[in-house]
């Protein structure tokens, strides 16, 4: 028995071993194929092709750094909140160095992969392995007044867009920076979305901690809108937008600080609050044992009975003084702003309205503008039209003209040349088919797959008709009747 349990284990090895030797086997074969290929018949490198000369993985190790060693070696946010998620132990706090060690190379490994497979791309979308070829190439640049330019852009929704076009290679150099800081605030971002589930998930929650590291998310999520603003698109009110976004990150930035300051400096008045209460609860327990006392002295006959209601009346006053006390104590003690109602209540003012202030104010100001005469310079001018311009320089259609066929064959030469513009197929197959499919003239029937046609010497569109099953479906008949096919075709000169 002993011996065919080894068997067994050394069959499943062997299985899983060869399951894994055969997927690298097959790998290598392919990219052998692909490197040959691509040699033998371009003559080009196939890893630097599909790498972009390396960048992939050198994009893939940047990004996979930033994304897992910014942070302290010997805490785990990850395994912090897997042990409070499992609630079998201790939340674990803290790795000691060597664990911390292992744990990083093997978060730099998984993220190292992730990127690598994503073909070096960044969490938010930016082809940094691309970006990173083009800045090697020197392709792109962008300097520090470049920077300073692009973000005063929504402020300047009066710049041509020859001034935009010339600001694009800086654009692009741009992204690629963003692609690195947006990753570092990114993952900041889910590290501190974790302790405040885990901090939520502990017994003893501590609020001020929780609100302050809320307001932190919310500073990196608008932190991660203001660098995109260089590729807004930007009319007359975009620079409401704009500042609205830096008024928010300035209150929410002041929000947390404002907290933990709260939190640092309320601790000892927390503590002596803490005490009052221990000591209410105390005096309410001993006034519940002197009415027992009275009550037994009472039905003993050792006190008479207006004793007994002016000494029961004494108590419960002070029974009642202290029950309101410790009930405002308490009340006092929920309130995350250093036990002062006052305090929270001007803080939270403060900042509901310095964050609603201004796009309440762009609301009633730009968008009741927007709604006059204000729409074409404001919206078209600045924005839609400068946008179609770029959109056409980018395309490279500025300097495009459209001649027809006539005229391209007027002044051809040679008969060759000419003989080519007058076989240029005229219309692709989606346009064929919508352009035959207002010819058949009837609802009922609609075209089956357009195709080409060679007959005598000449090339047609061609496509058959066939019923519109959904059009005659209108009664019990034809629903349970189906026809099968029709006659007729449509022909398109192609």
């Amino acid at each position: 028995m002993k011996y065919l349990r080894h068997i067994i284990i050394i069959l499943i090895l062997a299985a899983i071993l060869s399951v894994i030797g055969g997927s690298i086997y097959g790998w290598v074969l392919g990219q052998n194929i692909f490197v040959s290929t691509y040699e033998s018949k371009a003559g080009v490198n196939y890893w630097e092709t599909w790498t972009l000369q390396l960048n992939v993985f050198w994009a893939s190790g940047l990004l996979a750094v930033l994304s897992s060693l910014f942070t302290l070696w010997t805490r785990s946010t990850f395994l912090s909140f897997i042990s409070a998620l499992s609630q079998t132990g201790p939340v674990l706090k803290k790795l000691d160095m060597r664990s911390g060690i292992v744990w990083r190379i093997l978060v730099l490994g998984a993220f190292f992969l992730y990127y690598v497979s994503t073909g070096g791309y960044s969490l938010t979308g930016q082809n940094v392995a691309f970006l990173m070829m083009l800045a090697g190439d020197g392709s792109i640049s962008v300097s520090p007044s470049d920077v300073a330019l692009l973000f005063s852009l929504p402020f300047a929704p009066g710049i041509s867009a020859a001034s935009v076009q010339s600001l694009i290679p800086a654009m692009e150099a741009y992204q690629l920076y963003v692609g690195f800081v947006s990753t570092i605030l990114i993952v900041t971002a889910a590290r501190l979305v974790l302790t405040i589930i885990t901090d939520l998930m502990m017994q003893k929650k501590d609020s001020f901690s929780i609100v302050a590291k809320g307001l932190l998310v919310l500073a990196l999520g608008v932190s991660l809108e203001i660098l995109d603003v260089p590729t807004w698109t930007v009319n007359a009110g975009t620079w409401m937008s704009y500042l609205a976004l830096i008024i928010a990150l300035g209150a929410s930035l002041f929000g947390a600080f404002a907290f933990m300051v709260i939190r640092i400096r309320s601790g000892d008045a927390r503590h002596r609050l803490a005490a009052k209460i221990a000591s209410f609860e105390t005096d309410l327990a001993r006034l519940q044992g002197e009415l027992l006392s009275i009550r037994q002295e009472y039905e003993a006959g050792a006190i008479t009975a207006d004793d007994y209601r002016k000494r029961v009346g004494l108590l419960m006053e002070d029974r009642t003084n202290i029950s309101n006390e410790l009930r405002r104590l308490k009340l006092e003690r929920m309130l995350p702003i250093g036990g002062s109602p006052r305090n929270f209540a001007l803080l939270s003012v403060f900042l509901i309205v310095i964050v609603v202030m201004l796009p309440v104010t762009q609301a009633l100001y730009y968008g009741i503008q927007m709604q006059g005469d204000h729409y074409i310079d404001w919206k078209f001018n600045l924005e839609t039209a400068k946008e179609i311009e770029i959109t056409n320089w980018a395309a490279g259609i500025n300097d495009m003209e459209i001649k027809t066929l006539d005229d391209l064959t007027l002044n051809a030469t040679p008969e060759s040349e000419v003989d080519i513009l007058t076989n240029v197929r005229q219309w692709d197959q989606t346009a064929s088919y919508l352009r035959m499919k207002n010819q058949i003239g009837a609802n009922w029937m609609t075209l089956a797959d357009s195709d080409i046609v060679y007959l005598k010497g000449h090339e047609y569109w061609i496509a058959p008709l066939t019923f519109d099953i959904g059009a005659t479906w209108t009664s019990f008949i034809n629903q349970h009747i189906l026809y099968t096919h029709t006659e007729g075709i449509v022909v398109l000169d192609a």
